[in-house]
């Protein structure tokens, strides 16, 4: 990406509970890279009834967000107005992909 150095994320973890936590997301050094597992997510599995969601559909929008993440540090952009435009674009009329997913409902979770 283009980057010397700077601060990585190695591992995401989620908090199940208190001194019980499970690795969704692990980064690979060799081909600076992530490997991430929404599947196994337990978080998921409890905000999806919430908002009356199957957890399916809240994998496939973590899914589209990671690829607008990836394909906005791809692209160079890293200054707050390209970040928040591309991101505001993505909500307002559907994902900044370049893949022509226009048509793509979004969810809204927090």
């Amino acid at each position: 990406m283009g980057l010397k150095f700077g601060r990585r994320v190695r591992n995401v973890w989620e908090v199940i509970e208190y001194g019980k936590y499970k690795l969704i997301s692990e980064w690979s050094p060799s081909d600076d890279s992530f490997q991430s597992s929404f599947d196994g997510s337990i978080l998921l599995d409890r905000i999806a009834p919430k908002l009356g969601k199957r957890k399916s559909e809240l994998v496939r929008e973590v899914t589209r967000r990671e690829k607008l993440l990836g394909n906005m540090a791809e692209s160079g952009k890293r200054s707050q107005k390209d970040v928040a435009e591309t991101i505001m674009g993505y909500y307002g009329s559907g994902p900044v992909t370049g893949e022509g997913e226009k048509e793509v409902k979004h969810l809204w979770f927090p």
